[in-house]
């Protein structure tokens, strides 16, 4: 992996190619048929309609099939956390994977919280596995610095990794025209 990593600034992100496009079908295969969706929460499970609008579902880091994607990630985690924040990170979470069909987002959060486990992230990975040509909307964008807004557009199976304390949000997912 080779990527360009300023070690001066903490606070900002790092986009990377992760997935290919076949590997990102065989992860969305084999979380919708394995796993159920639920509605997505805040906090200590709280359902707040005006805050988030999704589905997830917690990939559970003992199931073995998703060992070769859970292990890829974590690789790019660490490769970047070494390279850049230099952060004693702790990768005992399981996967979150959120799915946004139309009107739905996550309004202004970060991802770092006061209580357990939410107390112990330190870098959060954004993948995109979906193909973002097929819709409108649903975006990442982050405030960083307090006042320089970037809306991050990744492709197919691209991540971006930055700090948990960074405050971001999903913009509402739209359909696009003719596809649906």
């Amino acid at each position: 992996m080779s990527i360009e990593l300023d070690h001066n600034n903490k606070n900002d992100f790092v986009v990377i190619n992760l997935f290919s496009q076949e590997e990102c079908l065989k992860i969305i295969e084999y979380c919708q048929k394995n796993y159920k969706f639920e509605p997505a929460t805040v906090g200590e499970d709280v359902i707040d309609d005006e805050a988030r609008q999704s589905s997830l579902i917690w990939l559970k880091n003992s199931d073995k099939k998703i060992t070769w994607f859970r292990d890829k990630i974590r690789d790019s985690i660490e490769y970047v956390n070494d390279g850049k924040y230099r952060f004693d990170l702790d990768f005992g979470q399981d996967i979150q994977f959120t799915r946004y069909i139309p009107n739905e987002f996550y309004n202004w959060h970060v991802d770092a919280g006061h209580s357990s486990p939410n107390n112990k992230r330190k870098l959060s990975t954004t993948i995109q596995l979906s193909d973002p040509k097929k819709y409108r909307g649903g975006e990442l964008v982050m405030l960083i610095g307090g006042e320089v807004y970037h809306n991050i557009q990744l492709e197919q199976g691209q991540a971006v990794i930055f700090p948990s304390y960074i405050p971001h949000m999903v913009t509402p997912v739209e359909v696009s025209p003719g596809s649906g």
